[in-house]
């Protein structure tokens, strides 16, 4: 049973009935076949270097008072500002593009703009609030560009959002609701609600498909793939939009396993496990899990094929001018438009960066893509 609830944990986090969804015509869409190529050679040559204009390297200012652990999150970035969060120690900063940290915010807790948890940080892009959303809390505290609590208020029947812009957020609901996602402006009015499930699925069943429904890395759009589907959907303030067809065939989980799924028993499974699908200004970056095995992909979406594939790595190789290859780990990227930004430990970037010592805080590295 702990096993159990902490998978259903995780559904709430991470997030069929086919009449609820826009009518796909598959024979309009690209069509991508992950099936037909799964099991075949595929180079492995390719590198961010291949597709990037210009590399900036950012150190991050390092004191004992800003020590990031390496499980950061790039939540904002601009021509001024930098925002990250550190999930390990709860506390996210705000960095000037120069690398050196301007304010440092921490209030975990129970109490008044408080939170247990950050399970997402939104920033306005004109600097007038900060969201923090906390599950553990169940509420979203807004504060001020300075830290300062602003209001808090209580999240009702959806969970913390996966995506939101200026404009719109989307959330995921709870296992028990009747619907996958909620769409709602930033004052957490619902206004539209997309993928009812039907009776046919429990909480369990719910909690695998949310589980199985892929992630995606991009801060500007949000796209998905569910299990039992081969329709990848754009969720936009408008509209459920399909995108393209990505054919699993018989790497897709079947109804009658999702049950099976949420055991034990899912490790000697062999469906796709989980999937990342990001969007690239030419290409696909497809991360999934298949069995015991981990796959980075990238497809041209102009030709929709495969160009190279990348095993048991979580991500694609990068080149320091050294020669020396270091892996930018997809679930860390932070894409928008044509840029990408990930943090890069400083002990692999240790002789390649003037300054840059193995106990330092992380290094932004900032990709413009052609």
């Amino acid at each position: 049973m702990a096993f159990l609830s902490f998978l259903i944990v995780v559904a709430l986090v991470v997030c069929h009935n086919p009449k609820q969804l826009p009518e796909e015509k598959s024979e309009e869409l690209p069509v991508f076949n992950l099936e037909a190529v799964a099991e075949e050679t595929v180079p492995s040559a390719f590198m961010w270097n291949d597709i990037t204009e210009k590399a900036t390297f950012i150190p991050l200012s390092s004191d004992e008072k800003t020590l990031l652990s390496g499980s950061l999150g790039i939540t904002f970035m601009d021509n001024e500002y930098i925002v990250i969060v550190d999930y390990k120690t709860g506390s996210f900063y705000r960095y000037g593009v120069d690398g050196k940290v301007q304010r440092s915010f921490k209030y975990e807790g129970n109490g008044p703009g408080e939170y247990v948890y950050i399970s997402y940080l939104y920033v306005d892009p004109g600097y007038a609030f900060m969201d923090i959303y906390d599950s553990g809390n169940r509420k979203r505290i807004r504060y001020d560009w300075e830290g300062n609590l602003l209001e808090e208020r209580e999240l009702v029947d959806i969970v913390a959002p996966v995506f939101a812009t200026e404009h719109y957020m989307v959330s995921c609901g709870m296992p028990e609701t009747e619907y996958q996602y909620f769409i709602a402006d930033l004052a957490m009015n619902v206004y539209r609600k997309d993928i009812r499930m039907g009776e046919g699925y429990d909480e369990i069943k719910r909690s695998a498909v949310q589980i199985l429904t892929s992630t995606c890395q991009n801060k500007d759009m949000f796209i998905f793939s569910r299990p039992m589907s081969d329709t990848v959907y754009r969720i936009t303030d408008k509209a459920l939009e399909p995108l393209f067809i990505l054919k699993k065939g018989k790497y897709d989980i079947k109804y009658e396993e999702l049950g099976r799924f949420m055991t034990r028993e899912m490790k000697t499974m062999k469906c796709l496990m989980w999937t990342r699908i990001s969007s690239l200004p030419e290409y696909y970056l497809i991360d999934y899990k298949q069995g015991e095995h981990q796959h980075s992909e990238i497809w041209s979406k102009n030709e929709q094929t495969i160009v190279a594939r990348v095993r048991e790595k979580n991500g694609l190789p990068f080149r320091l001018s050294s020669g020396k290859e270091i892996t930018l780990p997809t679930e860390r990227l932070c894409i928008k438009g044509k840029t990408v930004i990930v943090p890069v430990p400083a002990e692999e970037l240790e002789g390649d960066i003037n300054g840059v010592t193995a106990d330092d805080n992380p290094v932004l590295l900032v990709l413009e893509l052609r």
